[in-house]
């Protein structure tokens, strides 16, 4: 049978114990990543050797378990004397190992537990999504057959079809696009692509009809890699992005829509020192009513008086690249960051070269 240390040995999380005089009796390797220090350096030592006392009142924790008892703190701030601080969700035990007692610490980045949260949150938008959509889609391909049979009856009776061979054509690509964006089906070709050539020619569609006034500001990476991407689809995340700051800035006074690209090791998308890019849309607008905030991905949720479908689509498309948008947002300044990861481009394109 394993000793207990030999089971916190195999726990992911970080997880510490003192004895009843507050020295460091154990750490496993997820509590020195997570404070900076090995546990060679801190095994006899006092705690508030390395934390700051006041931020970690171990006295008061064991006044207040009884053996076994165990206590949980939310959102706990825990300041190392290394400069450090630790945002995390806190669980506190008092438990004996063969005839001592000791006070079991043990914790879980509170960044890492929202965002898997939200990405529980946004699995469960996604499914409600996909309903939607399906009925939306069945409801604008029904208008567009009639559309299309009307267009028939016309260039029968017409001495000029062409206006109707226009109207058929636009119908057809209409419901190709609803094919492949709201149901889902006919995947997208994916080609070696320049995310910045993405970038302006949304760019160059949105100034014909921006304000004069409108600032638009480059700051791209160059350093950024090509990547495998479908880029309509790309371009379509982008545009929405563009026209709803857009949308957000018409009262503004001096508008300013930028985008930026990046990469960054900074995001669960990334493991094992990989890495993504992330591209920014970032718009001085009034912002995004409180309300709105949790359910911005899903669709007819819209800050806009209109569907309310570009958020819930972009996000879509972006899960179908294994990325993500996120956003945060006050007066005067919202954000929109698209995360691609760069492993899984870099290697389809490496193939693609091969």
């Amino acid at each position: 049978m394993k000793s207990p240390l030999e089971l916190l040995n195999q726990v992911t999380t970080a997880t510490l114990l003192l004895d009843l005089k507050g020295q460091f009796y154990y750490l496993n390797a997820s509590a020195e990543k997570a404070m900076g220090i090995t546990a060679k350096n801190l095994i006899g030592k006092p705690f508030d050797y390395f934390i700051d006392k006041p931020t970690f009142p171990i006295y008061e924790w064991l006044t207040l378990l009884d053996s076994g008892e165990t206590k949980i703190y939310d959102n706990k701030l825990i300041a190392l004397n290394n400069e450090r601080e630790i945002e995390a969700e806190l669980c506190v035990q008092k438990i004996q190992i063969d005839n001592d007692f000791y006070l079991l610490i043990e914790w879980q980045d509170s960044l890492l537990t929202k965002r898997h949260q939200q990405e529980q949150e946004l699995s469960r938008q996604q499914e409600i999504q996909s309903q939607l959509l399906q009925n939306l889609a069945h409801e604008i391909k029904t208008p567009l057959s009639g559309i299309s049979g009307a267009a028939q009856l016309v260039e029968l009776s017409s001495d000029d079809p062409e206006v109707s061979q226009i109207i058929q054509k636009e119908v057809l690509r209409l419901s190709e696009l609803v094919d492949r964006m709201l149901l889902g089906q006919k995947t997208a070709s994916r080609l070696i692509t320049n995310i910045h050539e993405v970038i302006e020619d949304v760019l160059q569609f949105i100034q014909l009809k921006a304000p004069s006034n409108l600032k638009l500001k480059r700051d791209y990476d160059p350093s950024l890699p090509e990547l495998e991407i479908a880029p309509e689809q790309i371009y379509q995340i982008f545009l929405n992005l563009a026209q709803n700051a857009l949308d957000a800035m018409q009262n503004v006074k001096s508008p300013k829509l930028i985008f930026r690209t990046r990469i960054t090791s900074e995001h669960p998308l990334v493991h094992n020192g990989n890495q993504a890019i992330c591209i920014s849309v970032i718009d001085n607008g009034g912002g995004i009513p409180e309300e709105l905030k949790a359910n911005i991905f899903f669709p007819m949720i819209s800050g806009k008086n209109s569907s309310g479908l570009g958020l819930g689509i972009a996000q879509s498309l972006m899960q179908q690249h294994q990325g993500m948008i996120e956003f945060q947002s006050e007066a005067g300044k919202t954000q929109f960051h698209c995360y691609l990861p760069l492993k899984a481009t870099r290697a389809m394109a490496g193939e693609k070269h091969g």
